[in-house]
């Protein structure tokens, strides 16, 4: 159904109930009829749609704008308390692949439609990218479509990388990630755990508290892999991040990954930015050496 159908079903509702102010819209050059301005300013209208597609990703995307947000819901991520997917894309350039000259890594995360809905831009040293691959420190910068900076992931340098033989005897081995939002305003982080064979993670959130579990998988390879999100108790698995096959000549030639989310829509929008970030942690952990290609 297009939009203005609503528009005309609400207005002869409202015709005779209230008598507010009115205001014409234009749409395709031809001028509709009269819409009220209270309805107007509730769903928010655009002015030009182009295609259906183009009028229901305004429509969604203003909506998220405009509908109340939870009160604990940092400013920029109010689009993701709708959502119960994310795919998350590495950008790779034509210089970084015929030289092996590592660059900043770039991610864009999209949603299930595959609009974009933010760009990450990594912040790290070029001699620890040449020369500590995976291990090196680094800062992720997540901003919306209007350039606005919403999350921002980091990770400090450690000269002891987090081998799990050592993180049972020596916890400040482990690696872990601490997560923004916005900028200044810690929620959580990742914390790898002491594992045998398949590699785990701990989420915890700003007050201390673990929060959920990441169990990956006995072999991690460059083909599809999936580590399970899991309740703090481990008796139940609420969602997944899978690295997704992208095709031999991509993953035999370049680093580029791509990763999917499944989470709860009504998870808290927190814990879904810490899942963005502990994302990002298990591409750099697993899949950013030279030597898993």
């Amino acid at each position: 159904r297009q939009p203005w159908d609503v528009v005309v079903q609400w207005e002869n509702h409202l015709r005779n109930s209230a008598k507010p102010n009115r205001r014409r819209y234009y749409h395709g050059g031809a001028l509709e009829s009269p819409v009220y301005t209270i309805l107007a300013a509730s769903i928010a209208l655009p002015t030009a749609c182009t295609t259906n597609r183009d009028c229901h990703l305004e429509m969604e995307m203003q909506n998220a704008r405009y509908a109340a947000p939870p009160a604990a819901c940092p400013p920029g991520l109010e689009y993701l308390t709708q959502v119960d997917t994310l795919l998350v894309q590495q950008k790779k350039d034509c210089w970084e692949i015929l030289t092996d000259w590592e660059q900043a890594n770039r991610y864009v995360i999209r949603n299930v439609a595959g609009h974009q809905l933010m760009f990450a831009q990594e912040q790290s040293s070029c001699l620890q990218r040449m020369c500590c691959k995976n291990e090196r420190g680094f800062t992720l910068h997540l901003t919306d479509n209007g350039d606005r900076e919403v999350i921002r992931v980091s990770r400090e340098f450690k000269c002891c990388w987090g081998c799990s033989c050592c993180i049972n005897t020596c916890p400040s081995c482990a690696m872990e990630i601490t997560v923004e939002a916005p900028p200044g305003t810690p929620v959580g982080r990742v914390r790898q755990c002491h594992y045998m064979c398949a590699p785990k993670f701990e989420v915890i959130d700003h007050n201390n508290q673990p929060v959920l579990h990441i169990n990956g998988p006995m072999c991690v390879c460059d083909c599809s892999t999936e580590f399970a999100i899991q309740t703090v108790q481990g008796d139940q698995t609420i969602g997944k991040i899978q690295k997704k096959w992208g095709g031999l000549a991509k993953e035999l030639f370049t680093e580029a990954d791509n990763f999917g989310i499944n989470f709860p829509i009504d998870l808290d929008v927190k814990c879904k930015a810490l899942l963005i970030g502990a994302t990002f942690f298990i591409d750099f952990m697993f899949y950013e050496s030279n030597n898993n290609n």
